[in-house]
């Protein structure tokens, strides 16, 4: 097996309107498709940042939200500008750990509202 990209990272979630308050209002996602039965068992939305696609879905009982809220590997969203995505982080009331400076990086971990883990991200400059 050769694998030549990621097609998409994907998070379950319990409200789909919830998270998309979250990452469209908060992470400042936009233009999603979205997908949907028109039930509250079957929503998929995906967001396009960069090449890489999130989807988000409630397509249980096949995922199910993490809901621990233990930050952990999950997401790292590479940030134009790192302190103001802390601010945004802080004036939405986002509970997180760090930020903290790495050899190459500088980061912050946090969860979104269905405890899926994620992370802002900033390279060093080289």
């Amino acid at each position: 097996m050769k694998v030549v990209e990621f097609a998409f990272v994907g998070f379950p979630v319990e409200d789909i309107q919830v998270a998309r308050r979250f990452y469209e209002g908060v992470l400042g996602f936009s233009a999603p498709n979205v997908l949907s039965d028109g039930s509250e068992t079957f929503a998929w939305v995906e967001y396009e940042v960069g090449p890489h696609t999130l989807a988000l879905t409630t397509a249980r009982p096949n995922w199910q939200p993490r809901k621990t809220g233990e930050i952990g590997a999950g997401l790292a969203l590479e940030v134009e500008n790192f302190e103001e995505a802390i601010q945004n982080l802080r004036e939405n009331n986002i509970n997180f750990i760090g930020p903290g400076d790495g050899p190459n990086c500088r980061v912050a971990l946090f969860c979104d509202p269905d405890g899926n883990p994620l992370a802002i991200h900033k390279r060093n400059p080289t």
